[in-house]
C-alpha cells in the first residue's frame, strides 16, 4: 500500500516496486481511491511464469579424452538474487560437470565447463532449475549432448620423407578430433 495524499501538490501517480513471491496462476491487484474520494478503482492483472533454461551449445562433440568444453546457461530473466542450477550427465565415467553452478543476481548466463573423462559414445548433460523459480514436474529443464569422447590420434602424411639439403616437402598431420581455438599442432 502507497499513499498519494500528502505528497507534493500535482502529484497524480505513484509508483512502487512489485515482487513476485511464488509461481502461479493470475492474480490481481487492484487499487482503490483513499475514502472520502469518489470511488475509483483501477486492476491489473499479473502472472507469475516459470523461469526458463537453455545450454549452449546444444550438441557438441566428439570430445578429445582428457579435454574439455565450456558450456553456457542462459535463463530467460535476471533475478534478484543468485540461485543454483544443478546438472549431471547420464554418462558419468565419460564427461564430468559440476554437481551445480550458480547463476549470479542480476544475471541471466554464467557457464560451466565439461571434462571429458575417457573414451565412449555419445551422451546427455542435463540442467534443472530450483522448483522455486520452476515448478515444471519434468526431471530436467534443459539438455546438451556431447556426440562421444574419442582418444588423440595424430597422423602424418607421407610417414616417411626423404629429401634432399636446401628443398621442402609439404608433411600434412591429421588429428582424430579439430582442435579448439589457439591449440598449437
Amino acid at each position: 500500500s502507497r499513499a498519494l495524499g500528502g505528497g507534493p501538490a500535482g502529484l497524480r501517480s505513484a509508483t512502487f516496486p512489485g515482487a513476485a513471491v511464488e509461481r502461479g496462476g493470475a492474480s490481481n491487484l487492484t487499487v482503490t481511491a483513499p475514502a472520502g474520494f469518489s470511488p475509483a478503482s483501477a486492476t491489473v492483472a499479473i502472472t507469475v511464469t516459470d523461469l526458463t533454461l537453455t545450454i549452449t551449445p546444444s550438441t557438441v562433440g566428439p570430445l578429445m579424452a582428457g579435454g574439455g568444453h565450456t558450456f553456457v546457461l542462459t535463463v530467460n530473466q535476471a533475478q534478484a538474487a543468485p540461485f543454483d542450477i544443478s546438472l549431471w550427465t547420464n554418462a558419468t565415467l565419460e564427461v564430468s560437470v559440476p554437481a551445480s553452478v550458480q547463476m549470479p543476481a542480476g544475471a541471466t548466463a554464467t557457464t560451466f565447463q565439461a571434462i571429458a573423462e575417457s573414451t565412449g559414445g555419445g551422451l546427455t548433460i542435463y540442467g534443472k532449475l530450483p522448483s522455486a523459480l520452476n515448478n515444471d514436474p519434468v526431471s530436467y529443464h534443459a539438455t546438451a549432448v556431447v556426440t562421444g569422447v574419442v582418444a588423440l590420434t595424430v597422423a602424418a602424411t607421407p610417414s616417411n620423407v626423404n629429401i634432399a639439403p636446401g628443398t621442402y616437402q609439404t608433411v600434412t598431420v591429421t588429428m582424430s578430433v579439430t582442435n579448439a581455438s589457439g591449440e598449437t599442432v
